[in-house]
């Protein structure tokens, strides 16, 4: 429960800051993830903090903003790099309440069929493979299934 605490104040911190980092703090985070040799970098006591910033500096130069490079330096400076995924998750729920977003499945018993679709759920269906579709003034996004090729997104 803590560290979803501090990586909400983390993530306040870069939304206040601004709120275009979304995809690179996702890019960030995971890559930490997926990278056995990034995430042990990061979190080994060996590599001194400031070797980590600078790893940092130098791996994102000219692909990030120098504001959002100091915002993940203070992060390992502070010894939080382990929180990085979950600093992107607790961004991206900041960001959908200021786009007044709503994530949300739609799981059908049957495959909905043309009638249906212009029925009630007219607005979900934007009868092509979309990620997002707006209904009753929200976005909704990552639907369960599109309407045309059944495929799950």
């Amino acid at each position: 429960m803590k560290s979803v605490t501090v990586a909400r104040n983390y993530a306040e911190a870069l939304f206040a800051a601004g709120h275009e980092f979304g995809p690179l703090l996702d890019a960030v985070a995971g890559a930490v993830q997926a990278d056995e040799r990034i995430a042990t970098a990061l979190e080994s006591p060996r590599v001194s903090k400031a070797a980590k910033a600078l790893i940092l500096e130098r791996a994102l130069k000219g692909e990030a903003p120098p504001e959002f490079v100091r915002f993940l330096q203070a992060v390992v400076r502070r010894g939080r790099q382990g929180l990085l995924g979950e600093i992107a998750q607790e961004y991206q729920v900041l960001l959908d309440a200021k786009l007044n977003r709503v994530h949300a499945g739609v799981t059908l018993a049957n495959e909905a069929d043309s009638m249906a679709r212009s029925a009630g759920g007219s607005q979900l269906y934007s009868g092509e493979c979309s990620r997002e579709s707006d209904y009753e003034g929200a976005r909704v996004t990552r639907l369960a299934r599109c309407c045309r090729c059944s495929c799950r997104r």
